[in-house]
């Protein structure tokens, strides 16, 4: 007997005709959701941090120190950066930073919290001619300024050829200075003497010579400029004092020869002219007063009496003598470079046939700005050598490279005095101690032998002094100083400080450079 079995039907797979099923279509949605998600959040989390590549902007301003730019000039500025403490090149951050005085630029694809050493470099016909001293700073950060010194001998030649460079100086006439005069300021090309060797009067320049600026009338004190002069060429410069009638009546002791690099000329000149009768009006002399007292003045109507024993003795004395007229010689006195604690000014004066020269004066702590300065009892028509030095302990640090001879009276017998002293920078950085209440810091600032005001800078980005920007005078082994200072809690805040030797100057070049910046924060 046969046994029949009967099979369960297979059910058919469900089909589409023209396509892929429904849920096919929907795991296959699902992923290119899921890839557009994933490459959404790469990009945005690196932004974030997320993958540890935050990115940071780094900004701050070109500044120019010495020569100003000119657009002209065909370069750029660009920056460059590596990793703080390497030894590798530095790497282009790949964007041009136009020629323009305190320009400002953004670096904006840094590492933030990455620590960066960053330079500028001037960039003319593709090469570079000037690196700025190098910054460490930690991204993000704002206000780095990057310092560029360039001078003329920096650039090419044909961009310093086709420059003109003004010259400017000043004429200081000592002595009688006629109605009518006429002072004239004159150049020549100087191809005779070097820039350390100013040509004497008498060297034969006077055929290549060229007027400047002619001046009517002139004062005491007088300013001219040229503006033609080229940069880098060497010039000599003298000037001349003539009379209503074309006669020379002096002029400047020495021709002075100058670079044009340099842009400033002064001159003396020692008026040979005397006032006529009319326009001098001398006091008498103590001979003729004694004469006039004594003589006696008779009256034209009545016959002169026969004087009495006191009359007598009255009309025989001889008054006292008038003291002799003195005239002054002033001027003020500049300093370049800082000044060490204790310094003081030492004015001197001597006769040209004098040896030895005597104290006009000692002012203490001179400034920077500039020093009056006066000898109130020279003798008129007199010639003087006045000499000007700089003593620290009442030794010797800086004199003038020559004295100036005057005729008195005389005005603006300046000089310009080098300090010959330099600053070191800290030693050591200021450092956090405790945030006080979370958002109150208070600092250390390490001791520094010989500072005698120490300068501390607080703020919320590297060179920057919004929390704090204070003085503090100190004394000698005072020992390390501390600040309080308020901060922002939870925020990165930097502090750096200077130091000066003196205590009671003021100007910013008696200060050391900055110390680098502490960062720290106050949770």
């Amino acid at each position: 007997m046969q046994i029949k079995t009967r099979r369960s039907p297979v059910p058919k797979k469900a089909t589409r005709r023209g396509g892929m099923s429904p849920v096919m279509l929907f795991y296959g949605a699902m992923v290119v959701l899921g890839l557009v998600i994933a490459a959404v959040i790469v990009t945005f989390g690196k932004n974030l941090g997320w993958f540890g590549t935050k990115e940071a902007s780094v900004s701050g301003e070109i500044v120019y120190t010495a020569l100003k730019p000119d657009p002209s000039d065909k370069g750029t500025v660009r920056l460059f950066y590596r990793d703080q403490g390497s030894t590798q090149e530095f790497v282009d951050a790949g964007f041009d930073i136009p020629l323009v005085p305190n320009q400002a630029w953004q670096w904006s694809t840094a590492q933030s919290g990455k620590n960066y050493e960053l330079q500028a470099r001037l960039v003319i016909d593709g090469n570079v001619v000037k690196r700025s001293d190098i910054e460490s700073i930690t991204a993000p950060a704002t206000d780095v300024d990057l310092a560029l010194k360039v001078n003329w001998r920096d650039l090419p030649a044909d961009v310093v050829a086709s420059s003109d460079l003004a010259i400017n100086g000043t004429v200081s006439i000592n002595g009688y200075i006629p109605p009518g005069s006429r002072l004239q300021i004159l150049q020549a090309d100087n191809t005779v003497a070097s820039a350390d060797q100013p040509l004497a009067v008498g060297d034969s320049v006077e055929e290549s010579e060229s007027t400047v600026q002619s001046i009517s009338n002139p004062t005491s004190s007088n300013v001219w400029s040229w503006a033609s002069a080229v940069p880098l060429k060497t010039y000599t410069f003298r000037a001349v004092l003539m009379d209503s009638s074309g006669n020379q009546i002096g002029e400047s002791d020495q021709l002075v020869n100058i670079e044009a690099a340099d842009q400033q000329v002064a001159m003396i000149i020692n008026s040979t002219a005397q006032p006529t009768q009319s326009q001098a009006q001398p006091s008498p002399s103590t001979t003729a007063f004694a004469a006039l007292a004594a003589s006696p003045q008779p009256s034209p109507t009545t016959a002169p009496a026969t004087p009495s024993p006191a009359a007598s003795t009255v009309a025989q004395a001889q008054p006292s003598p008038a003291p002799a007229p003195t005239a002054k010689i002033k001027g003020t006195v500049y300093l370049n470079g800082p000044m060490n604690q204790g310094t003081s000014l030492l004015m001197l004066w001597k006769n040209p046939s004098q040896a030895n020269y005597s104290v006009v004066n000692r002012y203490q702590n001179p400034n920077q700005a500039g020093t009056s300065w006066e000898f109130d009892s020279a003798i008129p028509g007199q010639q003087y050598e006045i000499q000007a030095a700089l003593q620290v302990n009442g030794q010797n640090t800086s004199t003038a490279p020559q004295p100036l001879t005057v005729t008195a009276p005389a005005n603006n017998v300046n000089f310009t005095l080098n300090t010959n002293f330099l600053v070191p920078a800290p030693g050591s950085q200021p450092s956090l101690q405790v945030c006080i209440n979370n958002d109150d810091a208070v600092i250390i600032l390490p001791q520094i032998q010989n500072a005698a005001q120490l300068w501390v800078q607080v703020g919320t980005s590297q060179g920057d002094s919004s929390l704090a920007n204070t003085k503090i005078q100190v004394g000698p082994n005072s020992g390390d100083q501390k600040i309080q200072v308020a901060v922002p809690r939870g925020q990165q805040t930097y502090v750096r400080y200077s130091y000066a030797e003196c205590a009671n100057c003021t100007n910013s070049n008696n200060f050391s450079p900055w110390s680098q910046s502490t960062g720290f924060t106050c949770q």
